[in-house]
């Protein structure tokens, strides 16, 4: 049994060391003539990366419909789950070279829909947790690849994948202002390129093509980060200027 391939969720944020949480709550309204059964479709709030949640995605081999899959790349050749803490993102200066991520980057690519994203911005000892997202306030799609993997013991077929990153732009440099990385969100005209690309310098190119940061907005939340609507809610900290939409 394929774990994913026709069931469709949605969500809201997620977060990991970068970017370790992400949002799917509307996907419906920009993604619906992708699935299959809309009803599926469940609204997340907030995911965290290290629960390994099943997540929506639309995939180079089915580019026709949205599926699940689960955070965290599991290479083919993996003996068993453990690296899913890992793989959970991609860089994309070295995601070419590295042994779990070079055969997908060539052939699995996909798209990991959300409304947002969640990241950590540090001042001090202090850290702060913003949410951002697009002004538009549509949904978008992160660039990912995905791989197929099968369970030794329960031969199972586990569809999962990974968030590619890039060096944060102006805005992120701001939040995420340790490692200063950033998920790559692909212009809605780089979607269909992104799966059917077919040579190396057709996906380089891509990859250096992320949505502008003059399209993005980023506010504080809440520390408490949960699987509910009010997560997104806007909360102004006083020892901080950036209380206020970047």
């Amino acid at each position: 049994m394929e774990r994913n391939a026709n069931r469709s969720p949605a969500g809201k944020f997620v977060h990991l060391g970068m970017c370790y949480g992400y949002s799917s709550s509307k996907l419906a309204e920009r993604f619906a003539r992708k699935m299959r059964e809309p009803k599926l479709f469940e609204r997340h709030f907030y995911k965290s990366g290290f629960e390994f949640p099943l997540m929506p995605v639309v995939c180079n081999d089915q580019p026709e419909e949205i599926g699940l899959a689960a955070w965290g790349l599991i290479p083919t050749w993996a003996k068993d789950e453990s690296m899913q803490k890992y793989t959970l993102n991609a860089r994309s200066e070295t995601i070419f070279e590295k042994p779990s991520f070079k055969k997908a980057i060539a052939n699995q690519r996909c798209l990991i829909l959300a409304d947002g994203f969640y990241e950590w911005q540090h001042v001090g000892k202090n850290k702060y947790p913003y949410f951002i997202g697009l002004k538009n306030e549509d949904s978008f799609a992160f660039a990912g690849i995905w791989d197929l993997w099968e369970n030794p013991q329960s031969k199972e077929i586990v569809k999962s994948y990974s968030i590619i990153t890039i060096e944060a732009n102006g805005l992120m440099a701001k939040i995420h202002n340790t490692r200063k990385r950033m998920p790559l969100i692909l212009p809605v005209e780089n979607e269909d390129a992104w799966l059917k690309a077919e040579s190396k310098k057709e996906i380089i190119d891509l990859l250096k093509h992320p949505v502008g940061e003059d399209e993005m907005f980023a506010y504080t939340v809440q520390r408490k980060l949960a699987n509910e609507a009010s997560v997104q809610d806007r909360f102004v900290y006083e020892e901080l200027s950036q209380g206020r939409m970047f």
